[in-house]
């Protein structure tokens, strides 16, 4: 009895998992378009939750850029991938063209126009990909490069400049960090205690596997 059950349990859970997206892949990437309209509420390329249009994969590696970006400034994400802009006005999607390897994956090669009037072009492709019953966009591709490539690499260049201050004697590590205090290649919140932290920046989280060395300002 206790097998039938687990098994019972285990289909449940792969119909959940397998369940497959209400929407093909066309129709998800013009509704996303369809929104780049002057009277239309634009979604967030860094959004996440329900509302979100972009892969785990990619919040997860724009919430990383965010952790790792001062208060005030801006990250890597400072133009909408989705239009290829920081601007538009009725957009002009022309075309759609999709490739589907399998079930979870797709391409998806858009043409469209940022301005109604304009007779430039933006040509691109969008990896699209299946998670939790719809299609995502699990990455942009333009002759600019990868979306998610870039954003991954300025995440480890910049813990990569974190990691290089790290030294084994705090009093070498205070030294690092004055030689290397007009850099601006890696932001303070992440060299500093998680109680100066919490005290100062609370939203700010530390990386994990980066030790920190608590620090008494003194005045």
């Amino acid at each position: 009895m206790k097998i039938i059950l687990l098994f019972l349990a285990a289909l449940a859970s792969f119909t959940i998992h397998a369940q497959p997206p209400s929407q093909t892949v066309e129709q998800t990437v013009r509704q996303i378009y369809q929104n780049y309209k002057s009277d239309a509420s634009t979604p967030y390329f860094g959004e996440t939750g329900e509302q979100a249009i972009t892969s785990a994969r990619i919040q997860q590696a724009l919430t990383l850029n965010d952790n790792l970006t001062l208060p005030g400034n801006i990250g890597w994400l400072d133009y909408d991938p989705v239009c290829d802009c920081q601007d538009f006005g009725d957009l002009v999607l022309e075309s759609v063209a999709i490739t589907q390897p399998d079930a979870d994956h797709a391409d998806a090669v858009v043409r469209f126009r940022i301005f109604k009037d304009d007779k430039e072009k933006t040509m691109q492709t969008l990896k699209m990909v299946a998670e939790n019953g719809r299609w995502v966009i699990d990455d942009i591709v333009s002759n600019h490069g990868s979306v998610l490539q870039a954003v991954n690499s300025e995440n480890e260049k910049t813990l990569a400049a974190i990691a290089s201050l790290q030294k084994e004697q705090p009093e070498a590590f205070v030294a690092e960090l004055f030689e290397h205090i007009a850099d601006y290649s890696w932001p303070w919140t992440w060299v500093v205690s998680d109680s100066y932290r919490r005290r100062s920046m609370p939203s700010i989280k530390p990386p994990s596997r980066l030790p920190t060395i608590p620090m008494k300002i003194c005045k």
